[in-house]
């Protein structure tokens, strides 16, 4: 299943030029994928630091 990773942790791995502004990252099962939203390539991010991973698997909580 294909989850993208927030905003927080996007804006993290682009500040440390893991993806570029153009890039989108997200989580297919043990993967995490940076996929350009105008070409459509896909790569795999191997150099991720775990702490992000881990950020990944906390699910969102609505406020209401």
């Amino acid at each position: 299943m294909k989850i993208v990773l927030n905003d927080d942790i996007q804006a993290l791995l682009r500040n440390r030029n893991l993806i570029s502004e153009f890039e989108v990252a997200y989580k297919f099962g043990d993967l995490v994928i940076a996929e350009h939203s105008l070409s459509g390539m896909r790569r795999q991010l191997t150099d991720v630091p775990s702490y992000v991973v881990e950020a990944s698997n906390k699910p969102d909580l609505l406020k209401g």
